[in-house]
């Protein structure tokens, strides 16, 4: 939970330290901005992708497409396969079908890449607002022994998205607290 200027003085420090770092992170920014390797942890598996972040996912996005693509084919191969078999058993071509099906029994089939879970969740449906969604004027907010807004006044229209930044203590969860 880092402010913008403990963000940013966290990524030079890491990227000018002399030193090997592991970093686990959510941020992507940061991972982005520091990292120079990635290790990818997943189904039983870790991967050590030598590259920046960005490059990682293109890299891992293909990678899981040419996995998937490769499935695919075994599959239909050993389907294929399976077919012949079923059908020449005992028929003209029992030998073909005998050598086939000891083909089938060595091959094993190719795992498509999973995916990761997406974060799913809804807002509850409301009733369209009008244009102002949110007004305020002569705001003061505080906490004992110390204001943090005084006298303060906006607008918030609808389709506006806002961001309320500042450092960490400045008063950002007090101020939205207060107006919800």
């Amino acid at each position: 939970h880092l402010d913008l200027a403990a963000m940013e003085w966290l990524e030079g420090a890491v990227r000018d330290l002399a030193a090997a770092v592991v970093i686990v992170s959510h941020d992507r920014w940061f991972l982005e901005s520091t990292a120079t390797s990635v290790l990818d942890i997943g189904q039983g598996r870790a991967r050590l992708w030598p590259m920046g972040y960005s490059a990682f996912r293109r890299a891992r996005a293909e990678d899981d497409a040419q996995q998937a693509v490769l499935a695919e084919r075994r599959r239909e191969e050993m389907e294929r396969l399976d077919r012949f078999v079923t059908r020449w058993r005992a028929g003209t071509r029992a030998r073909q079908a005998k050598s086939r099906a000891k083909r089938l029994e060595r091959m094993s089939p190719i795992e498509a890449p999973t995916r990761e879970k997406a974060l799913s969740f809804g807002f509850p449906k409301t009733d369209r607002p009008g244009r102002v969604v949110l007004e305020a004027d002569g705001l003061r907010v505080g906490v004992p022994d110390r204001i943090l807004v005084d006298d303060a006044g906006f607008t918030i229209e609808r389709g506006q998205r806002v961001a309320v930044v500042g450092p960490n203590g400045a008063g950002k969860t007090t101020l939205v607290e207060t107006l919800l």
